[in-house]
């Protein structure tokens, strides 16, 4: 079961990105985005917020992960496509199980049009 916040929860209205790697099991930020979703609000303004900051992670530190865990957030894998082309992407289990949740307690189901 999961608990769904308010879309008021972000009162400040700011998105918070972090790099983190990995090492004997722990994780470790390397790198923390702050946005402001009043001005950075369209994709493409939050696209290249985004990549530039990835790309200054790449280009000064060699940052170059293998594989990036990201909730089904298109902008993100629009960038993760596009600086770190290798990378493999993963979904978060937890934003699955939430997605899947979400889809099935709503009381009439959708369906898409071929």
């Amino acid at each position: 079961m999961y608990s769904h916040l308010s879309d008021k929860t972000n009162s400040k209205h700011l998105e918070l990105y972090c790099v983190m790697a990995e090492a004997d099991n722990a994780g470790f930020p390397l790198s923390y985005c702050l946005l402001s979703t009043v001005n950075a609000i369209s994709q493409n303004k939050r696209m290249t917020a985004l990549t530039e900051w990835t790309k200054g992670l790449q280009d000064k530190w060699g940052i170059n992960p293998s594989f990036v865990h990201l909730d089904k957030d298109m902008v993100e894998i629009g960038m993760v496509r596009e600086v770190w082309v290798d990378a493999k992407i993963q979904l978060c289990y937890w934003h699955m199980k939430q997605a899947v949740c979400k889809c099935l307690a709503k009381s009439k189901l959708s369906t898409t049009p071929y």
